[in-house]
């Protein structure tokens, strides 16, 4: 039960970042959601907050772990 509150929570926090992302750059997008999966949030539910495709999600984590942090997440 603390998980599904734990998801819903980080979710609700997700939507509402998705929702003010004029504020944020595309940058700050994909570090977020990189951060949300290496939290524990799923590809999944990570995508769906920051309505982007769950491969784009995957290629963010994959480029943020193989090519040492997030300075590697400035160009797509």
């Amino acid at each position: 039960m603390f998980c599904n509150m734990f998801t819903k929570h980080t979710l609700n926090i997700l939507y509402n970042e998705r929702m003010e992302a004029s504020i944020y750059s595309t940058y700050d997008i994909r570090v977020r959601a990189v951060k949300a999966v290496l939290g524990g949030l799923s590809v999944a539910n990570t995508a769906n907050a920051y309505q982007v495709n769950r491969s784009t999600i995957q290629r963010w984590v994959k480029r943020y772990e193989n090519e040492g942090g997030a300075e590697n997440l400035l160009f797509t």
